[in-house]
């Protein structure tokens, strides 16, 4: 009987929705026969309706109020751990995956108790803001693993100590590059870049860990001393905090709502974009292989795992978290030095090496041990 992978994201949108298909779609390229247990209002179901070779099990998903998830919890519960269990009947479920822990991840995984696990531990330390519960969520389903992929060297150690792993059983696997953003982009939502200024960029989920403040010093300190350039900040989340910071910056523009999956390459739809990432803390980043693959150059802080994702000097700009004037200088050195398309090229060269297909394999070499 051929055995069969149970891939267990139970998202929504964002970057995990699209990590998930992603190395899904690798996995089946690769001829793993893989289930799919997703939500039914995934924000990219169309891509995995297309999904050939995958079997799908659509669960009833939640919207985002108190009410729908207690609904959730329940009908997870009573309803839909049952469904799944009927679906999977007579199948030999070699290992459950799950690319990016989720509130439910433990009770799908649950309806397959005696089944070795594999999950992808994409914060190994919580990001400030990240919500106690869901912290716990990701601490038990880390522990519970039987393999643990994380996506930077750096964590590896603290990963196999802290969540209790012998380091054999915690593996690296780096982040792909997003390049379903092309596919879907459409072209009448493309942001429009004032053409005389050298133009920053900042896109991402707002959160306290982004360093956003640090930016706001560095760039203030960048349009004190150069009419030509400007800032774009883009992303969900809560902006209220830097509002007063932001409120003497006289180009920026601020874009604080959710972005489709069909908008986002329209932010970088153009050859004068540079993509700075002030973070104080992180582990890795979805927007350093977008922006490559984009062509953006790309200015970052050298913390958590950036530094494996992008090579000072050679693929990128790494500065000192934290360290607005560190910042400034890069900005600074760019705007007077220009693009240097030579780090450009290299981070285009770079990023195409990590496609999903080759990531999957690694993924596929773990799911066989």
């Amino acid at each position: 009987m051929e055995q069969a992978v149970i891939c267990n994201y139970i998202g929504k949108k964002g970057g995990g929705p699209l990590y998930a298909y992603e190395m899904t779609r690798g996995l089946v390229q690769n001829g793993v026969r893989v289930i799919a247990i997703i939500p039914d209002n995934i924000e990219n179901l169309a891509l995995w309706n297309t999904l050939t070779g995958c079997q799908l099990i659509k669960i009833k998903g939640y919207k985002d109020n108190y009410l729908s998830l207690l609904c959730a919890i329940l009908r997870m519960l009573f309803v839909e751990r049952r469904r799944i269990k009927k679906a999977c009947k007579g199948i030999d479920i070699s290992c459950v995956y799950v690319p990016m822990i989720q509130p439910f991840s433990l009770m799908v995984n649950s309806c397959f108790k005696k089944k070795r696990s594999i999950v992808t531990l994409h914060d190994p330390i919580p990001h400030k803001g990240a919500g106690r519960v869901y912290a716990a969520i990701c601490e038990k389903t880390a522990m519970k693993a039987d393999d643990v992929v994380v996506l930077s060297e750096k964590f590896v150690d603290f990963t196999a100590e802290h969540y209790g792993h012998d380091k054999k059983r915690v593996h690296v696997i780096p982040h792909g590059i997003f390049d379903n953003y092309k596919n879907v982009y459409d072209s009448s939502l493309r942001h429009t870049y004032d053409k005389e200024k050298i133009n920053f960029l900042f896109f991402g989920r707002i959160t306290p860990y982004k360093g956003l403040d640090v930016l706001a010093e560095a760039f203030r300190k960048l349009e004190n001393e150069f009419e030509n350039v400007a800032l774009t900040i883009v992303g969900n989340g809560d902006f209220e905090p830097y509002r007063e910071c932001y409120a003497d910056i006289r180009n920026v523009t601020v874009i604080n709502r959710w972005i489709k999956d069909e908008e986002v390459y329209g932010f970088y739809d153009n050859s004068s974009v540079i993509t700075v990432l002030p973070y104080i803390e992180a582990t890795q980043s979805g927007v350093i292989p977008v922006a490559m693959a984009c062509g953006s150059m790309v200015v970052c802080t050298d913390c958590g795992g950036l530094s494996e994702q992008v090579e000072h000097g050679k693929t990128g700009i790494l500065v000192p978290a934290g360290d607005a004037d560190a910042l400034y200088e890069a900005m600074k050195g760019i705007v007077e030095g220009g693009t240097d398309q030579q780090i450009v090229a290299n981070a285009k060269e770079h990023i195409e090496g990590l496609s999903w297909d080759k990531l999957a394999l690694q993924l596929q070499n773990i799911v066989g041990k």
